[in-house]
């Protein structure tokens, strides 16, 4: 098998030649995918701190900026990068259930119970992240292709 049908060459990804644009753009929404997954843990665990070591709320407030600036990067890069409908889909329902999260505090008014769901949609979060970050490797170059060819 030549390395251009295994999608090897420099500018090939699964045999699909890629604009240098395209190919940065899939390789930075590979990299916040997985800045997004970590930063749900980190979430999780200054939320911790707040509820069990008398740590204050406010990193965890603050804190939640980091998603806001990352989702809007998946969305974007996705597009640049050509990737799949699914990936497209899947990371603006990311963003979607980070603007929900974000409600959800906000809720205890229409309910009590709303905003026990915050850390329902955190385990949401962290799949879904963590299932966008698995499948984006997919669309990076394979390692030694700019060396093969």
């Amino acid at each position: 098998m030549s390395s251009a049908a295994a999608g090897t060459d420099t500018g090939t990804i699964h045999s699909e030649t890629v604009s240098p644009r395209v190919r940065w753009s899939r390789l930075i929404f590979a990299a916040a995918s997985i800045i997004f997954a970590a930063a749900v843990f980190i979430q999780v665990f200054l939320a911790g701190l707040a509820l069990f070591a008398g740590a204050s709320i406010d990193m965890h407030r603050t804190f939640a900026r980091v998603f806001e600036i990352t989702g809007l990067v998946l969305i974007v890069t996705a597009f640049l990068g050509r990737l799949p409908r699914n990936l497209i889909i899947a990371s603006v329902a990311l963003f979607g259930l980070l603007i929900v999260q974000g409600l959800l505090m906000y809720m205890r008014s229409a309910s009590p119970v709303l905003p026990a769901l915050h850390p329902v949609n955190a385990i949401a979060l962290f799949w879904l992240a963590s299932w966008i970050a698995r499948q984006s490797l997919d669309f990076l170059p394979r390692a030694g292709s700019a060396a093969e060819g």
